[in-house]
């Protein structure tokens, strides 16, 4: 009953996600600033940063981070996690203790963590709750998984990746409005060989993406998702 009630609540706060296919797989673009990869039933997130905003939450709707999270397995069917990057925002917060409890009752996800350049949470911690732990990058079936980018051109730096997965960034698009005002939203930008996944957890927007000819840019107001012009 619990469980068909969170589904339910979840799925009416659930706003259309955007598919978008990438060497022959499907993957699905949500407004929460995440993508599900179809074929491996996988929910990709860069930069989680649990415990963000668990401090102000008192609504019934999904608005810290953990929440957003289980709303998006719901929402896809996912089994599997794929987590880029900064995985916690200390090393101890109110949502790393939900996250550590939700482990406990559904141990069976499977949850690939491809750590961040400056990691907070501890490794004790992490194999504890059952993280598979990748210390730079991670491999899936010719998809790259890293939170960082060294070079302008990631196909060259990633020996044997068809395409490949960041974070770090926080990519955004900048909106002008009238008079001088402006808005930054965050956004995924899908080059050739690469995504630059905007920050799952909430932070301000950082890098402003100039996307070239033949390059996409989808972005969120954390309701709605839309290709730019």
């Amino acid at each position: 009953m619990y469980l068909t009630l969170l589904r339910i609540i979840f799925a009416l706060s659930m706003r259309q996600p955007v598919a978008y296919t990438i060497q022959g797989q499907k993957f699905w673009f949500s407004p929460d600033r995440c993508v599900f990869w179809e074929e491996q039933k996988a929910l990709i997130i860069a930069d989680m940063h649990l415990g963000k905003e668990s401090a102000s939450h008192t609504g019934i709707l999904p608005h810290t981070n953990f929440e957003r999270l289980l709303k998006n397995l719901f929402h896809f069917k996912a089994n599997r996690i794929i987590i880029i990057g900064e995985f916690s925002q200390s090393p101890f917060n109110k949502e790393l203790s939900v996250f550590k409890k939700w482990r406990k009752d559904f141990p069976l996800f499977r949850i690939d963590y491809v750590r961040g350049y400056q990691p907070i949470a501890k490794d004790s911690w992490l194999l504890e709750v059952n993280l598979t732990i990748h210390q730079k990058q991670w491999m899936l079936n010719g998809f790259c998984f890293r939170h960082l980018l060294a070079s302008d051109n990631p196909a060259d730096e990633v020996k044997g990746a068809d395409f490949i997965f960041s974070g770090h960034l926080r990519p955004c698009i900048r909106i002008s409005g009238s008079g001088n005002k402006a808005l930054r939203l965050p956004c995924f930008y899908i080059a050739q060989h690469q995504c630059l996944l905007p920050s799952f957890g909430k932070f301000n927007c950082q890098y402003q993406v100039k996307p070239l000819e033949g390059e996409l840019v989808y972005v969120t107001d954390g309701l709605d998702i839309y290709l730019k012009d």
